[in-house]
This record gives structure tokens, sequence and C-alpha cells, in this order.
């Protein structure tokens, strides 16, 4: 298969951005025109920090990978850091804390298929003594359309094929009754979460898997990155602290 399946982000390969996904300069001006949002930017001093967004030459949020002792991350926005400089991610401080070096497979907007799909490809071949899956939004599909991935966000099983493609609207009603069915989800999750688990003890990586809702915790600091969606810097802070006793 073509390694190009298995960029990170391949438009911004060996580059450095200032905006990313929903961390972009649009919505961020806009918050800054509304009075209470430009107030919690201001709060968390997001109208004076600045942030780039550095892409080794796969695509991935992380420096170039060498064979070194390393630990691989896998998951979406959270995962990638999505709003804050990178030195404060919860990757970064996890990663520093065990003198290892940060590979951080996270996709923006990801799925658990994306989480499959990196690590597949990339385990094998980066070798990490740890592998922490962050997991994403069960309700998240990935499939491959022109030459890029798209996830699908958003209930009888139905069994289609490229035999099928030719009816009347039959991908409208393919999809229609994938993303209407929890289940089609479930069954999902559980084939990737064996995968990575598979291909993680395949290679003698300890694996720590972290529920998406993991983030949902009143009992340490709440605060925002610059998009004001994501955690901020306080809550990486707190959050590395929390995985770093898990590991």
């Amino acid at each position: 298969m073509d390694i190009s399946n298995f960029y990170g982000y391949p438009q911004y390969r060996n580059c450095t951005i200032n905006w990313l996904s929903m961390d972009n300069k649009t919505l961020y001006d806009k918050n800054y025109k509304d009075k209470k949002t430009r107030l919690l930017l201001e709060k968390y001093n997001w109208d004076k920090i600045h942030i780039e967004y550095q892409f080794n030459n796969y695509g991935f949020r992380c420096k170039n990978f060498q064979d070194i002792d390393n630990i691989v991350f896998l998951g979406c926005s959270h995962t990638v850091g999505l709003g804050i400089p990178i030195s404060y991610s919860w990757t970064t401080l996890v990663s520093q804390e065990l003198n290892l070096a940060n590979y951080n497979l996270g996709i923006s907007g990801g799925s658990l298929d994306t989480c499959f799909r990196l690590a597949y490809y990339w385990l094998e071949k980066l070798n990490p003594k740890i592998v922490i899956l962050l997991e994403t939004d069960i309700d998240r599909i990935e499939y491959k359309a022109k030459n890029n991935w798209t996830d699908l966000h958003d209930y009888n099983w139905n069994r289609y094929g490229p035999w099928s493609m030719e009816k009347k609207d039959i991908t409208s009603k393919h999809y229609k009754i994938l993303l209407r069915n929890v289940e089609n989800f479930e069954i999902q999750r559980e084939k990737n979460i064996l995968g990575i688990q598979e291909l993680s003890k395949k290679i003698n990586s300890k694996l720590v898997i972290l529920k998406n809702k993991f983030w949902n915790d009143l009992d340490v600091p709440q605060d925002l990155a610059r998009d004001l969606a994501h955690p901020g810097i306080l809550l990486n802070s707190a959050k590395a602290k929390e995985i770093l006793k898990l590991i």
C-alpha cells in the first residue's frame, strides 16, 4: 500500500503554520470581536501567546522519526494539542517525564479507524516502548475519498460492496443506515481496539488506553485552548500527571 496513506497531514509535511483545523484565524477573530468570548481569550492569554504547528517529514506534529527510544500517541485533536503550544501539551509533558521521544500520531477530527490505520503502519517501524491511545468519539468512522482519508461524524445489518454501487441512490442509503445505527460504531470500536492491542503486543510495547471521557473531570483545573473548545494549558498539565500514574 502507498506510504502516503499513512501520512499525518500530508499538505503540511516539513511545514510550520500558525493555525490548524478548528483553531483557525476566522474563529479567533470572531471570538475576539464578541465581548464575552474576548474576555475568555484574554483570561487565558491567547491574545498574547503565539502558537506554531510544526510538522515532520510525514506530516505529524512532532520531530522527524529516529531509531531511538520513543513513545507513540494515537488520537484526535486532543492528542494533536490543538489550540496550545506543543510544549504545553500532555503528550510532550508525558514523553519528557519518561525521557522518551514524542512521536505524536494524532490527527484532528480523527476516528479510531484513523488510529488503527496509523498504528498498523507505524508501530512496527517505530517500535515504541509505550503506546498511548486516547480514544476518539465513538460516532466517527473513516473512509478514503480520492487521495484523502475522511472521517464521518454524526440503526438490521446490511451488506454493501462494489456490486451495489450501480443501484439508484444506494450510496446515500448506505451512509444513512451506517450513521443512524450506534451498533455500527460499537462494533467498529471493538475491531479497532483489538487491532491496536495486537499490534502493540506483537512488538512488546506497553499499551495504555484512555477513554474519551478522560477529559470530563471537574476535579482538575478547567481552562480552554485558543479555539475555546479544546483543553487548555492547565488541563493538559493536570491530565499529564494522571496519565503518568497509569503508566
